[in-house]
């Protein structure tokens, strides 16, 4: 058990940072996110991404994660029943995946047809028009017979932008050099240099992507790639990394867990406030934001602690065996040390 001591404001704020592993029962039944527990009950699906905007005539895919009574969850995006509440504003495949047929609002639901326990997102659908097109990668370069991921972005005339990169036609102008698929995805066929073409309507982004012999080295310092969730409705503010998974958490209380970068789960953070930090020290996540601390010992089940204040907390760190939260009007708090 930890104390935060204020050190900016005449105000003692204690944090009680838990070492949550004793309350998760210490056996290995612990958290998971996939497979339904034995004698757990469904008790919540969260639907996201929540609260989204996207255009008319682009579509968005849904994911739906099952909270059971035992605190564990599972994807059921594929085991639930879609429906939209307004189909003439938006139409929602057996998958998840949403359409936008017309502009206005509606409700995305997903049902467990088992227990008949739903949750649901807001859509709204607006009548923007693509304006531009812009390709990431931009100049990059790869070698001989290896793959590179492009990405397409999209800009709308009411200033929105959208992960456009499975609703384009993607194009290499030299296939003999690179050829690309439906999903975005380039490989290196021949030593040159091919322009990659991401078309919507009669709006097209463009890349160069250049290929260099096997086993040479590419040139461009290009190596990073947009990864899902994108978009995912909420703002990411913070990342971390410890006991081998990735933790990003954001608006709405929203956090992601990853093992590798690539492939984010939601999870339930119990919370609708926004969060703005998020550490890992001592076996533990800490995350941090409007007047709100949370611990976690795995990044999937989630703890409020009492953080003595109602200030924003904007950033958490661990060093030298304590935790540090600083936020708004000079708010520092400080955990006892670790022993």
């Amino acid at each position: 058990m930890k104390k935060f001591v204020c050190k900016a404001s005449i105000h003692v704020m204690s944090l009680f940072i838990l070492l949550v592993l004793a309350g998760c029962g210490g056996g290995g039944g612990g958290n998971s996110t996939g497979g339904n527990p034995s004698q757990a009950t469904l008790t919540v699906i969260s639907v996201t991404p929540a609260n989204l905007s996207i255009a008319q005539g682009t579509s968005q895919q849904f994911a739906a994660t099952g909270i059971y009574s035992d605190n564990t969850t599972q994807d059921l995006t594929t085991s639930v029943t879609w429906s939209s509440s307004t189909t003439s504003v938006s139409a929602v495949s057996n998958s998840g995946l949403v359409t936008a047929v017309g502009a206005g609002s509606t409700s995305i639901t997903a049902t467990d047809p088992a227990s008949g326990i739903s949750g649901s997102a807001n859509l709204t659908i607006t009548a923007a028009h693509l304006v531009s097109i812009e390709i990431t990668p931009v100049n990059p370069s790869i070698a001989r017979g290896t793959t590179r991921q492009f990405t397409a972005t999209g800009f709308f005339s009411d200033s929105t932008v959208q992960d456009l990169t499975s609703q384009v036609i993607w194009s290499s102008s030299d296939t003999g050099i690179a050829s690309i698929n439906v999903s975005g995805l380039a490989t290196g066929v021949a030593v040159g240099t091919s322009t990659i073409t991401a078309t919507s309507g009669n709006i097209a982004g463009h890349a160069t992507l250049t290929v260099v012999p096997s086993g040479g080295t590419p040139t461009a310092l290009d190596n990073w790639h947009w990864r899902n969730p994108l978009p995912q409705g909420n703002a990411l503010s913070d990342v971390t990394y410890g006991n081998g998974i990735f933790v990003a958490v954001g608006s709405s209380g929203i956090i992601f867990t990853s093992p590798d970068g690539r492939t984010w789960t939601a999870q339930s953070s119990g919370t609708t406030h926004d969060l703005y930090g998020v550490t890992y020290g001592n076996g533990i996540f800490v995350a941090a934001g409007y007047g709100k601390i949370l611990t976690s010992p795995d990044g999937s089940a989630w703890t409020a602690q009492s953080s003595g204040t109602t200030r924003v907390l904007e950033g958490i760190t661990y060093g030298n065996g304590t935790f540090v939260v600083v936020g708004q009007t000079g708010t520092i708090l400080q955990s006892d040390p670790v022993n």
